[in-house]
């Protein structure tokens, strides 16, 4: 029997979260609406450039992310070396260490042309797997925390299984094909160290009212993936807003709009500058400064918060002519 690529990709993407299911069900039997520490947590992130309207098919195209949060310091046995790193500064720390799984495709403009394209990003795609550890707690001047170190480990190029996934997407809704796939990123090992921290810096309101909160971060990505710094803050405001950074979390109905700008300094990006491992992979000439204006609305039902986000970035490589867009889908299920 024929397996579609996409069900093979889709495999690879969630067979470790979704052999865990059985036991994070058995974690949701009594749902309250009380404050209680925090369990397993469920996310699953779908990114596409065809959330936005006007609609695109090019560069960021699509992605797909899922990870499992175990309960708070909950240690499983395959992340235990995680809990070896220090905390940085992090203080009366509440730990949660997961697993994450995903792919990124990217593609230029035309897909039409079957022809080497020269003066656009090209094509590649990145799967794999990785090791998650969240802190919560405070920093300086007892402000709440939360960081976010995350470890991936996968392949760029063909193994990635991009050419596959988007052509059965675009065969399923009737689009015509990729034609340039034989032109992507050859095979490379890839390795992305992240760190992400934010802080609750200020807030305004009562949970039972409206709260408005303004949230900084700083970010830094290490590999032969990307090699990046990141700055940024969040703006946002709502009712019975979900408590990232507390020692528990309440149970409720809500919902909350937000605003984020970042400001990111790129050294390196395999998707531009091309692999390491070939001198002549197709490349552009990258943009050492990228800006992204994010902006969404979340509704939150106990158990579940669905957040959709439009994301716009201004010109990532010195050929691109226009700013690119696309949208975010995350489904969050807490336990």
């Amino acid at each position: 029997m024929n397996v579609s690529p996409r069900w093979r990709q889709l495999g690879v993407l969630s067979v470790v979260v979704l052999n865990l299911l059985p036991v994070v069900l058995a974690e949701s039997a009594e749902v309250t609406t009380n404050a209680t520490p925090q369990g397993f947590v469920l996310m699953i992130n779908e990114e596409n450039d065809k959330f936005v309207i006007p609609t695109t098919d090019k560069h960021y195209t699509q992605g797909l992310h899922l990870s499992l949060l175990w309960p708070d310091n909950d240690i499983p046995t395959p992340l235990q070396a995680l809990a070896f790193v220090p905390e940085l500064g992090i203080d009366d720390a509440t730990t949660k260490y997961g697993i994450t799984a995903g792919q990124d495709i990217f593609t230029p403009k035309d897909t039409a042309t079957s022809n080497v394209v020269t003066n656009d990003r090209p094509y590649a795609g990145w799967l794999y797997f990785g090791l998650i550890r969240q802190e919560r707690g405070t920093s300086f001047c007892g402000v709440p925390t939360l960081d976010h170190l995350e470890v991936d480990l996968g392949v760029i190029g063909p193994d990635a299984l991009a050419e596959n996934a988007q052509n059965w997407f675009h065969s399923t809704i009737g689009a015509e094909p990729s034609h340039g796939w034989d032109h992507q990123l050859p095979n490379e090992p890839g390795v992305l160290i992240l760190d992400q921290r934010k802080w609750l810096l200020w807030e305004y309101g009562t949970d039972d009212a409206l709260k408005i909160q303004l949230i900084p971060n700083v970010a830094l990505s290490l590999g032969n993936v990307e090699t990046a710094a990141q700055i940024g803050s969040m703006l946002r405001v709502g009712h019975h807003i979900p408590d990232e950074f507390g020692k528990t979390m309440a149970l409720r109905v809500g919902w909350y709009a937000f605003s984020e700008i970042d400001a990111r300094g790129v050294l390196y990006n395999a998707f531009l500058d091309g692999t390491l491992g070939e001198e002549d992979a197709s490349h552009v000439d990258k943009s050492p400064g990228v800006a992204v204006l994010r902006a969404g609305i979340a509704f939150v039902y106990k158990h579940l918060e669905f957040r959709y986000t439009y994301n716009k970035l201004t010109r990532e490589f010195q050929q691109q002519k226009s700013y690119d867009a696309y949208g975010s889908l995350d489904l969050v299920c807490r336990f």
